[in-house]
């Protein structure tokens, strides 16, 4: 039991709240990812963590919640292989798939999908299913979103045999007079 217990710890150590965030950036913030749960299971053979029932994952102002999140991570010894391969710091988590009611939530947006894959080397969530994302100026609609974090690009597809993306603006009115 005891030898459960410290690879549970030190899978979750390794993985939840003290990935670097050079290479796991949710948004635009950097610093720890916070993960919270009804349930968790840990498949160390597998290298992954799961979490069920009220998912929210956390790094700063920027979140995804769902029903289920799977969260992968780097074994030490490919801890250390990619750490000599690579510059700058190289964290546990691989990726994060999440399933359910999908939400990814950051000051600006608010992201509604049925799946979503965030790839923590790319710095990528790529949301699929009935993807809806709001903000202060409109909505847009579609299949599948690609979000590239660093470079805050949005890529929206309306998905095969005539789907189509679609896009509702609020217009701005001129002040009168001119």
């Amino acid at each position: 039991m005891l030898k459960f217990k410290n690879a549970v710890l030190t899978s979750i150590f390794a993985l939840g709240i003290m990935v670097p965030a050079a290479h796991a950036q949710l948004g635009n913030d950097s610093g720890p990812i916070e993960i919270t749960a009804d349930r968790f299971e840990l498949d160390d053979l597998k290298q992954e963590a799961i979490y069920d029932g009220n998912v929210d994952v956390i790094q700063g102002q920027s979140r995804i919640r769902a029903d289920k999140v799977v969260v992968s991570y780097w074994d030490k010894e490919a801890q250390k292989e990619r750490a000599k391969s690579t510059t700058g710091a190289i964290g546990a988590l691989k990726e994060i798939r999440a399933s359910g009611e999908v939400y990814y939530i950051t000051p600006v947006e608010r992201v509604k999908a049925e799946r979503g894959v965030y790839n923590a080397e790319k710095e990528r969530i790529t949301l699929s299913g009935n993807v809806l994302v709001t903000n202060a100026d409109g909505v847009i609609a579609g299949s599948h979103l690609v979000i590239d974090i660093p470079r805050g690009r949005y890529n929206m597809d309306g998905g095969g045999q005539g789907g189509r993306v679609r896009s509702v603006f609020e217009s701005v009115e001129a002040p009168s007079g001119q």
